[in-house]
């Protein structure tokens, strides 16, 4: 195993310099996690949401407890850098592979 020294190491932008918003609506979930800057959003209670949602680089999508988390929609993973989801189950069977981001504390089935 080799080890990456510090300065080339990759940074992560939401973690590091992003103040942190806290959503409990769709609508608000959707414009925190679009828009161009480092955010970590969080997200408190369970958010309905319908369609796909883009979610833009640099951006950190938590939830506030174990009750929080969305249902019916989708988050769109595509192209990402410096991004982080973590804390989500997902028990449908579409495509959960392939990501380009850190993706920690989940679980899947069906995928």
């Amino acid at each position: 195993m080799r080890t990456i020294p510090p300065r080339a190491r990759p940074q992560r932008t939401a973690l590091v310099t992003a103040a942190a918003v806290t959503v409990s609506t769709s609508n608000a979930f959707r414009t925190a996690v679009t828009g161009g800057s480092a955010r970590v959003v969080r997200v408190n209670g369970l958010i309905s949401l319908s369609g796909q949602i883009d979610v833009d680089s640099n951006t950190t999508v938590l939830g506030v407890g174990s009750s929080s988390g969305s249902t019916g929609g989708g988050l769109r993973l595509k192209n990402l850098k410096g991004s982080l989801v973590g804390h989500s189950v997902n028990t449908s069977g579409e495509d959960t592979g392939h990501l380009t981001v850190t993706y920690h504390h989940n679980l899947f089935s069906n995928a």
